[in-house]
């Protein structure tokens, strides 16, 4: 017998003394040290009614409890989870412990029949191995494995997986679909604590997770609204460190319950055949009317948010408006009311004004997944007015103003959001409010004006409120009151006399010096300037900046200046002036609200001056006035 041969029969025996002392201290030690206490109960979450069916009718017992609060699911005692398990083809990806002892919760998975289809797609991680690391091939054909089983049902696609380890991922755009563990699709190198309940897993004090981009799809955590992961198109980003090199599945049940959720979200058509069917059982109305005659279009909407909303208005709206709808993302900018026999939504707008408002945390009980600010109304038309009296849009004749996006994503809350709000719009359509005469609509508002002070009167009865509080709410009451009463003389003076306002308001504008053209755009007035210098106030060496077209935006009250000359490089990339970003926006320092001021008052003559000098003027001890030395010098 050779030396190798009996290195390799003393190794072979040693792996069977140690599997044997494993199996030893397994199965014989309890005798001498105990048994760990069994639990009492086992707690399950997220069984589907079906599967509560299957439990019932085969007497299995189980009683509908919570492990905390807003955390419900059903209980079992060891031996009913144990049948219950069997029945529904159940395997526990890892136990939770709980605050009570005498209960632990399973993470469960279930086998389910594969599709023959999805036999031609493969799941598998990313990075090269060594091909002696036989050890780590298996950990990356395991994790494959478990992903695989709970994505491919909904991606229907080659699955790649990621290891990233806190390193941003731009999203791919290969066709397949790509898992980045513990990533996010932009650099911005942000980090939150989690909460220390998450999903049913306990976490210690200042675990910390990278935070969503707001790029894609949030996915949340139902209770605490913690984003775990962000969908953007064939992209997942898990933003929790969930899988580390050593052990490569740290939290199997942590990743499994993300991915559930994943799921839910990726099974649009699911969540929307369920919503819509949720809604004609919850409002036998919606059952009436034909919406197959009817296309519903978008404008400057696609993706996941086009089909969210336009399955949801299909099937709630076109019944009762009965033509063509029209969906268009105007993004904070005023749309006039059209009238040529099609319905439209306009998406974060209204006829007049600009976002100003405060966006609430809920809209009618449904949590607003992303806040932004909102239009107040404008009272051309019927307000649509939620449970805490916020104006969430306007119909005016057959268009529908929405004051804020409600849908950025197509995720399942925004959808839950959205068709309430369009049952709402239905309501008030069937009251025969998009063809009611100018004194209906008057009527109409009136109403909810009336039923609005109403609950406000309740709300207001029902707080305690302070001398100081009364105080304040005087003065800002009196202040909103002055500026209405003004914005209504300068109003009544513009109706009076158009004509010659706004020819005086021109030729104050032409007259300035450097001005060579003034144009309207839409809501924007367009300045043309010539070249304009700066002049450095220490070395007072001339230069040349160049020429400008200044744009005034009367709905917004906000001025930008655009370089017609050149870009410099400076403060933040290539500048259009010393002290004005790329985008047009400027530095203003202590003059940041005289400008909203004077458009607001009309001084646009004012308003151009100012704007002329500033471009003719440079901070040295401001971070981008310091770079006035890379325009050149003037001749």
């Amino acid at each position: 017998m050779t030396e190798f041969e009996q290195t390799l029969i003393l190794a072979s025996t040693g792996v069977f003394i140690f599997a044997g002392l494993l199996a030893f201290a397994q199965h014989f030690l309890h005798l001498f040290f105990g048994r760990p206490p069994a639990p009492n109960q086992v707690f399950v979450r997220w069984l589907t009614e079906e599967q509560k069916e299957k439990l019932r009718l085969a007497s299995i017992p189980y009683t509908p409890s919570s492990v905390a609060t807003g955390e419900d699911g059903l209980s079992f005692s060891p031996q009913s989870f144990a049948r219950a398990k069997r029945l529904l083809g159940a395997r526990v990806v890892e136990v939770f412990k709980s605050s009570n002892r005498n209960v632990e919760e399973a993470v469960l998975t279930f086998s389910c029949r594969r599709d023959h289809a999805l036999r031609g797609f493969k799941t598998e991680v990313a990075g090269s191995i060594k091909w002696y690391d036989f050890r780590r091939r298996l950990k990356h054909r395991r994790l494959a494995t478990f992903i695989d089983e709970v994505l491919m049902p909904s991606v229907r696609k080659d699955i790649v997986v990621h290891l990233q380890h806190g390193r941003h991922a731009d999203p791919a755009t290969d066709g397949k679909f790509h898992v980045y563990l513990y990533s996010t699709p932009t650099n911005h190198n942000q980090h939150a604590y989690i909460p220390n309940r998450l999903l049913g897993a306990q976490f210690g004090n200042q675990t910390a997770a990278l935070v969503a981009s707001g790029t894609g799809v949030p996915v949340l955590e139902p209770l605490t609204n913690f984003a775990v992961a962000e969908l953007v198109d064939n992209n997942l980003y898990v933003h929790l460190d969930i899988v580390n090199g050593r052990n490569l599945i740290a939290r199997r049940g942590l990743l499994l319950r993300i991915l559930q959720q994943v799921e839910g979200e990726l099974a649009a058509d699911k969540f929307l055949e369920d919503l819509i069917g949720s809604v004609k059982a919850e409002n036998e109305i919606v059952l009436e009317g034909e919406t197959a005659d009817f296309r519903v279009e978008g404008e400057g909407i696609t993706g996941r948010r086009l089909v969210v909303l336009s399955s949801l208005v299909r099937e709630i709206l076109t019944p009762v408006v009965r033509s063509n709808v029209i969906i268009r993302d105007c993004n904070g900018q005023n749309a006039a009311p059209v009238d040529d026999g099609k319905f439209r939504i306009f998406m974060h707008s209204s006829p007049i004004g600009a976002p100003c408002m405060n966006a609430p945390e809920q809209i009618w009980g449904h949590r607003m997944i992303k806040r932004e600010a909102a239009f107040a109304p404008s009272a051309h038309g019927v307000p649509l007015i939620d449970d805490n009296g916020f104006i969430v849009g306007e119909i005016v004749g057959r268009n529908l103003y929405l004051h804020m996006h409600y849908i950025h994503f197509g995720a399942k809350l925004e959808a839950a959001l959205a068709a309430k709000l369009l049952l709402e719009v239905r309501k008030e359509v069937q009251a025969a409010a998009v063809e009611a005469d100018e004194d209906a609509i008057k009527r109409r508002v009136a109403e909810h004006y009336v039923q609005e002070c109403t609950r406000q009167y309740a709300v207001g009865k029902a707080l305690k409120v302070s001398a100081g509080d009364l105080a304040a709410a005087q003065s800002d009451f009196h202040g909103h009151l002055r500026g209405a009463l003004l914005e209504e003389f300068d109003l009544l003076r513009l109706q009076a006399a158009p004509a010659e306002e706004i020819g005086r308001e021109f030729d104050e504008l032409t007259q300035l010096a450097n001005v060579t053209g003034v144009k309207v755009e839409g809501d924007k007035i367009v300045v043309s300037t010539d070249v304009l210098y700066c002049v450095h106030p220490r070395s007072h060496v001339r230069y040349e900046i160049g020429a400008f077209d200044i744009q005034i935006c009367t709905s917004t009250n906000m001025i930008k200046w655009f370089n017609k000359t050149r870009k410099v490089s400076g403060g933040s990339g290539k500048m259009n002036a010393p002290h004005v970003d790329p985008n047009g926006n400027a530095c203003m320092g202590n003059t940041k609200d005289l400008f909203p001021a004077l458009i607001q008052k009309r001084e646009f003559a004012s308003a151009v001056q100012l704007a002329i000098a500033f471009v003719e003027a440079v901070n040295l001890e401001d971070n981008w006035g310091a770079y006035i030395t890379n325009w050149p010098v003037a001749r």
